[in-house]
């Protein structure tokens, strides 16, 4: 059986592990000692919130985040496996963290650039197009694998590059 806990101050309401008691915890808000609630008001604080829907019909394999201003909440797709975004470009880019790039240079030969050297940041690039215009790849300030660009000459051919903070690594 669920039990819940309440802030008697500020009305935050949690649910807790069936082998606590209310007063084994604090509230976030204020660090008040929280004291026993009911399911239903558990259910009410979370319907008050003033962005959720009356229902939750279409929202299927979606999740919630906090909104960009962080004043609300919104319903978001699930992001790519592991948190990836996917990007098609067709001119000189410079790639964001956890992007994975589709590179078409049909029209010419195009430069992706890494973002700026971060502790597990990684970029996946692909060469979609099958024109003899190389994609090349520049680390900017840093090196990938020693060298300050990686070239990827042939369509479909695609590698991942991780960061340790300093140098990019190809995986």
């Amino acid at each position: 059986m669920t039990k819940y806990a309440k802030c008697a101050v500020c009305g935050y309401v949690i649910a807790i592990l069936d082998d606590k008691v209310s007063s084994d915890y604090v509230c976030p808000n204020d660090g008040n000692t929280l004291i026993d609630a009911t399911e239903s008001e558990y259910e009410e604080t979370f319907l008050k919130l003033g962005d959720t829907p009356s229902s939750y019909s279409g929202y299927a394999s979606k999740f919630v985040s906090v909104k960009a201003e962080e004043d609300g909440l919104s319903f978001s797709d699930v992001p790519p496996s592991g948190g990836w975004t996917l990007k098609h470009v067709s001119t000189n880019y410079t790639a964001s963290t956890n992007e994975f790039v589709l590179a078409d240079a049909s029209t010419g030969a195009i430069t992706i650039t890494l973002p700026s050297p971060a502790a597990n940041a990684r970029v996946a690039v692909k060469k979609v197009d099958s024109s003899s215009n190389n994609v090349t790849v520049d680390a900017g300030t840093a090196n990938i694998d020693g060298d300050t660009t990686f070239t990827l000459e042939t369509q479909y051919e695609s590698y991942e590059f991780y960061c340790d903070g300093t140098e990019w690594y190809i995986l």
